[in-house]
């Protein structure tokens, strides 16, 4: 049976399992719209590409699944840009479908569009039939990342665990996109260490237990930068060592040997040369960890891990003044120190904006009810959602 570009491109969604599509229509894709209106698959009407696109990446981070974007050529293409910046420096899972001029204008100018996933000429879509075969397995060349990971790396890095005495734990991203809060909590709790976080590391790990530091960087907890400048170990969890968060790269954790582990070899020495790699998916590699780790006597070195506990500590209580300040905008105090709506019996959960305003939320020390960073603040939980059970627990997760 002919079937159109349209119909096929549909049909290759329902194939995939995709059950969200985010999108604003246009002329040029008006034929995979009409197709789209029988389909079972929900289409999410956004009165911008923008929106759309920013949407689809919300929905990937809070589901997991790639987001899924449909607009029309030309300007609906390029108004996608931000939104796909933004999911390629934070490695969100999106394909953006952009409607094209017919196969024949390509190249000519008539609306080209920007950077884009994948175009849809309006003559394939709309007015070519053909008899559709469906591959069953699609092999393109690019990326591949692993997920497993090299052993003999993890037992160097369990070396370099045993031999320090100022350990930290320094998670971003990737914790959230491999789903990997569980682990996390397991091995932080194995070793006993501190854990501080990036802005999209938010949520990986309980921001009320004792061992979390909150966000660290330009934006971050004073005890959290100076524990990271204090460390003779940092282990770096899908975490990229960017500007934010190193500043001068010359005068960065000046006393650390670095263990870093990572699912791209891309950013492995980018910027901070690695003593130890481990390249493959966070939850896998610190589940090889902390299984290895439960055969190690831990009794010596956790002498030096207390004393050094005890300093991070100290600083807390050194920072604790500007704490009780941020703790009061974050349950809604208005700028003069009066309670706001969160001390009248209401858990607020804030959504934040970006920029200065709204960093006191991230860095408040009960700031479990906030949600993880994305684009201009947009916040999901992962390792801190638990509305039923008791705080400082990793969240369920599924």
């Amino acid at each position: 049976m002919l079937k159109s570009g349209a119909e096929i491109f549909v049909e290759c969604l329902r194939r995939l399992g995709v059950q969200v599509i985010f999108g604003h229509p246009g002329g040029v894709v008006l034929g995979i719209y009409d197709q789209l209106y029988d389909a079972d698959m929900t289409h999410v009407f956004c009165r911008h590409e923008q929106v759309a696109v920013h949407a689809a990446d919300g929905y990937a981070r809070a589901s997991g699944k790639p987001g899924v974007v449909l607009v029309t050529s030309g300007p609906g293409a390029t108004n996608t840009v931000t939104g796909l910046a933004t999911a390629f420096m934070d490695s969100i899972p999106m394909v953006v479908f952009t409607g094209q001029v017919p196969t024949a204008l390509v190249g000519n100018d008539a609306f080209p569009p920007g950077p884009v996933l994948v175009d849809l000429p309006k003559d394939v879509v709309q007015f070519t039939k053909i008899e559709p075969e469906y591959p069953v397995r699609v092999d393109l060349r690019g990326y591949r990342p692993t997920a497993e990971c090299d052993l003999a790396a993890v037992k160097e890095g369990i070396d370099l665990i045993r031999e320090s005495e100022r350990p930290v734990i320094y998670t971003g991203g990737g914790i959230n996109s491999a789903d990997a809060h569980r682990e996390l909590y397991e091995f932080a709790t194995l070793l006993g260490v501190p854990v501080t976080t990036t802005l999209l590391g938010l949520g990986g790990f309980p921001e009320t237990h004792p061992l979390s530091l909150g966000m660290l960087g330009m934006h971050g907890t004073y005890f959290a930068n100076m524990a990271m400048n204090e460390a003779d170990l940092i282990i770096a969890v899908g975490a990229r060592f960017d500007d934010r968060i190193t500043g001068k790269l010359d005068e960065f954790a000046p006393y650390a040997k670095i263990l870093h582990l990572d699912i791209s070899p891309a950013n492995i020495n980018k910027n901070v040369w690695a003593d130890v790699a481990v390249v493959g998916d966070a939850r896998v590699a610190l589940r090889h960890f902390i299984s290895l780790l439960k055969d190690v006597d831990l009794t010596e070195q956790k002498k030096p891990w207390a004393a050094w506990l005890e300093t991070v500590e100290r600083w807390k209580r050194e920072n604790s003044e500007r704490l009780r300040h941020h703790a009061s905008i974050s349950r809604g105090a208005d700028s003069r120190g009066h309670p706001g709506r969160g001390d009248r019996g209401h858990r607020g959960r804030p959504a934040s904006d970006v920029g200065g305003p709204v960093l006191p939320l991230h860095q408040a020390p009960d700031n479990d009810h906030l949600r993880r960073a994305g684009h201009h603040g947009l916040r999901f939980p992962r390792g801190d959602r638990r509305p039923d059970g008791p705080p400082g627990q990793p969240g369920r997760g599924d």
